[in-house]
């Protein structure tokens, strides 16, 4: 039970780092660029794409740390050899 509530607490810390570390470097770009100083339709559109654009590659990223962990947590406790449940393995 305890070593289940490490590995989620683990998981989240990731999750966390993967976000911060994505937005800060998100928000450094932005705030280096001169986009923050144009105005008018097109150049607001196109940097609202791009952020959103970029927003959903930090999340999709963020998804991906879940697939591997949801991957890994499958192959462990689908392994007979370090103790997991073999009858998933017959058909």
């Amino acid at each position: 039970m305890l070593l289940k509530l490490l590995i989620a607490g683990l998981l989240v810390v990731v999750t966390v780092i993967v976000h911060a570390v994505g937005f800060a470097l998100l928000l450094r770009t932005i705030m280096r660029s001169r986009a923050l100083d144009r105005s008018g339709f097109r150049p607001v559109t196109t940097m609202v794409i791009g952020l959103v654009g970029r927003l959903i590659l930090i999340h999709l990223a963020e998804i991906a740390v879940w697939g591997m962990f949801y991957s890994w947590a499958t192959a462990i406790s689908c392994c007979p050899s370090i103790g997991g449940c073999s009858h998933r393995l017959k058909r």
